[in-house]
C-alpha cells in the first residue's frame, strides 16, 4: 500500500471512529463549562469584576471563577476573555472593581447577562475626562 492510500484509509478510519464516539458525547452542557455547586457565590454578587469596573452588573454563574490565594474570596466571570484581562493584575483590578462596585446604583442599574453589549468608558486625550464609545 502506498504512503497517500495509508493516509487516506487512517483518516477515514478516524472519522469512522470520532463518529461512533460522538453520538455518545454529551454536547448538553458545553465545553468549556465547569461544575458548579449550586450554593457557590462569588463578590459582587457574583456580578463580573471587569463588568463592574465599566459600572455595569453582568451576571456570572461562577463556570469561570477564581480564587484569591491571599483571602480566599470567589470572583465569578462571564466570559473566558474577562478572566483573562482580570488575570493581567487581579490585585488592581480587584481595587477598582471595589471602588466602582460602591457607586452602582442597586435597583436602577439593569443586569446584563453574558454576551449583552454594554458600552465601556474610553479615555480621550485628557485622562480625567471620559467619554462613551457608541
Amino acid at each position: 500500500m502506498n504512503i497517500p492510500m495509508k493516509a487516506a484509509s487512517s483518516l477515514l478510519l478516524f472519522c469512522l471512529v470520532d463518529t461512533a464516539f460522538a453520538v455518545e458525547r454529551d454536547t448538553s452542557t458545553g465545553t468549556w463549562k465547569a461544575v458548579v455547586p449550586k450554593n457557590m457565590h462569588g463578590e459582587f454578587d457574583s456580578h463580573d469584576p471587569i463588568g463592574v469596573i465599566a459600572g455595569q452588573k453582568i451576571k456570572a454563574d461562577c463556570s469561570l471563577n477564581w480564587v484569591d490565594p491571599d483571602d480566599q474570596k470567589i470572583y465569578c466571570f462571564s466570559s473566558g476573555t474577562s478572566l483573562l484581562f482580570f488575570l493581567e493584575m487581579p490585585k488592581t483590578k480587584i481595587k477598582k472593581a471595589r471602588e466602582a462596585y460602591e457607586n452602582i446604583p442597586r435597583d436602577k442599574t439593569p443586569e446584563l447577562h453574558g454576551g449583552d453589549i454594554i458600552q465601556v468608558p474610553r479615555y480621550n486625550h485628557d485622562p480625567s475626562k471620559t467619554e462613551l464609545v457608541p
